[in-house]
């Protein structure tokens, strides 16, 4: 490809989840949107801006950061704003394909709260990290967004 104006990496890239233990499919999935897209990108700097009025309005000496805590908020939100949607695979064994993901037996469709809760944890800070991780990761390799 020789001219970069022809290279989109503002599509969608279906993420097939794994599970960390074993390394298999567990036939979940999360549709989501790169760093490139509009969504990532609006999102991004209304977080800079925020950051930016809190430092500023504190003067140089009475800035205050962002704790760890705030800066790990900002990137579940960021990410979870990408996700666009989620859902499980038809089975080899004949069982359906869903848009929606059952966890602690309750039905969950994705939406902006739903995908926030399950990057927080539904019953523990950090029960779902490697699904974040999984959605982070992908999300940032842009070879995954462009269209051929």
């Amino acid at each position: 490809m020789s001219d970069l104006r022809a290279v989109d990496t503002s599509g969608i890239f279906e993420v097939d989840i794994y599970d960390p233990e074993t390394l298999l499919y567990t036939g979940i999935f999360f549709s989501v949107l790169g760093q490139d897209s509009e969504k990532f990108q609006k999102k991004k700097r209304a977080q800079e801006k925020k950051r930016l009025a809190r430092i500023s309005k504190g003067g140089f000496r009475g800035a205050s950061l962002p704790s760890a805590e705030e800066v790990e908020q900002d990137n579940i939100e960021l990410l979870a704003e990408c996700v666009v949607a989620w859902g499980k695979r038809a089975g080899k064994d004949g069982t359906p394909a869903k848009n929606t993901i059952n966890l602690y037996d309750v039905e969950m469709p994705c939406t902006l709260e739903n995908v926030t809760a399950v990057f927080n944890g539904i019953k523990a800070p950090g029960e779902y990290n490697y699904i974040k991780e999984q959605i982070d990761k992908a999300m940032g390799d842009r070879a995954n967004f462009i269209k051929a």
